[in-house]
């Protein structure tokens, strides 16, 4: 059953009131202990329970298992919940693969549940698969055909569950909000792929669906010259992201765009309480928080600045 728009709203306006908004720029500004303590009196992580900064985590895969949860119940169309929780099914099923064949741990792999349980997924992926999507069945019988075989590694598994999500996701993307944070992201994800590896044989096989930009011009990324793609009729993000490969850093501004632009496409039109776009943007803005919980905690943990943290955290 799902619920009409009228009420999704309403749902979603009692639940914003628990957003961390500002309070995330001061989970960096103290100590390890007060960031937990401030999440904690904020109400993150509900009632989980958690004895101290080195168990923060708890608190962040509750919110995530808390979130997921609630998508599945009150996301407007199967379709779209489907959608948003896709990442987590396809790492889920990604994990059980490993860990089956490659004796991996299940306890450090597995992430928060997505559109399907985990016991849902365990007893279709080795089993008959009926009812798992296509792109989740073969994702996962081809993965274990070259376990099987002894010919799997990890970027071959990784790429082989990527393309399938990717495809996953564009048959279930309704309306053009979503259709459009998905083709941001394949492009993003294949720009990415190009300028770290620089070997069109390696960028084909990580090609996925959903973007604009074709595997043709994805491939060229790869053979022109670093000075080329910058001079070239490319667009700013990518032209940055060159010029950052070329000097052999992390291609930190081009992904924090690419993380950044679902929420800034849905703040254009936060204050328009027709369509879905009032429950996509919560979504988004809590899943974004969520991020910047686990980068936040995992930062100062690390020993890092306030300004260094700072400078890492996504749009919220």
């Amino acid at each position: 059953m799902r619920y009409d728009l009228t009420f999704i709203i309403g749902v979603v306006k009692s639940r914003e009131r628990f957003l961390l908004g500002d309070k995330i720029d001061r989970l960096a500004e103290g100590s390890s202990e007060d960031a937990f303590r401030l999440l904690k009196e904020s109400g993150f992580g509900g009632e989980t329970p958690a004895e101290g900064p080195h168990q923060a985590e708890r608190l962040i895969r509750a919110e995530e298992a808390d979130l997921n949860s609630f998508v599945r119940e009150y996301a407007p169309t199967d379709k779209t919940a489907a959608f948003l929780l896709a990442e987590y099914d396809f790492h889920n099923a990604e994990a059980l693969v490993k860990c089956r064949y490659a004796g991996a741990n299940e306890e450090k792999l597995l992430s928060a549940e997505g559109y399907f349980t985990i016991g849902f997924l365990k007893e279709n992926i080795f089993g008959e698969g009926e009812g798992l999507p296509a792109e989740l069945k073969s994702a996962a019988e081809t993965s274990a055909a070259l376990f099987s075989g002894g010919k799997a590694n990890g970027l071959e598994i990784d790429c082989i569950f990527k393309r399938e999500l990717y495809a996953y996701m564009k048959r279930r993307a309704e309306g053009k909000k979503l259709k459009e944070i998905l083709s941001a992201s394949a492009d993003a994800a294949n720009v990415s792929s190009a300028l770290r590896s620089r070997e069109a044989s390696l960028a084909e096989k990580m090609f996925v669906t959903g973007g604009k930009l074709p595997l043709s011009q994805i491939i060229a990324l790869c053979d022109a010259s670093y000075q080329d793609i910058k001079d070239g009729d490319y667009p700013p993000e990518i032209k940055e992201a060159a010029a950052a490969a070329e000097r052999e850093e992390p291609l930190s501004s081009f992904e924090r765009s690419r993380d950044d632009f679902p929420l800034l496409l849905l703040y254009k039109t936060r204050y328009d309480m027709a369509g879905a776009e009032p429950f996509l943007t919560y979504v988004y803005r809590r899943r974004a928080e969520i991020r910047n919980a686990r980068l936040i905690t995992v930062s100062l943990a690390a020993g890092l600045s306030p300004s260094a943290i700072k400078n890492k955290i996504r749009l919220y």
